[in-house]
């Protein structure tokens, strides 16, 4: 986490993975969150990947969470796939690293 120049509260840099329509959801949630940064999105249709980053202010847009990981850095992952997904993005993101 870094500080802000004002007041020093602590900015949380957030990645998302998916840009699917739930992924908007929580995208408008943690913008409410004072402190809580966009900083990525990662999905693998690159259509989607750049309207949602486009739509939410996010300038960092990868397609993979390899890619993230190498580029980005963020100090949460918010894993907003289909459930079918979560584990490799999660387990990735959790060690810091591809996971199998």
């Amino acid at each position: 986490m870094r500080k802000t120049a004002r007041k020093s509260r602590p900015v949380v840099r957030l990645a998302i993975v998916g840009a699917g329509g739930m992924a908007n959801t929580h995208a408008k949630a943690f913008q409410a969150i004072p402190g809580c940064e966009l900083a990525a999105v990662v999905e693998i249709a690159p259509a989607r990947r750049e309207t949602f980053a486009k739509t939410h202010g996010i300038s960092a847009a990868f397609a993979g969470v390899t890619e993230l990981l190498k580029s980005a850095p963020v100090d949460a992952v918010s894993v907003v796939t289909p459930d079918a997904y979560h584990m490799r993005p999660s387990r990735s993101s959790a060690c810091g690293q591809a996971c199998t």
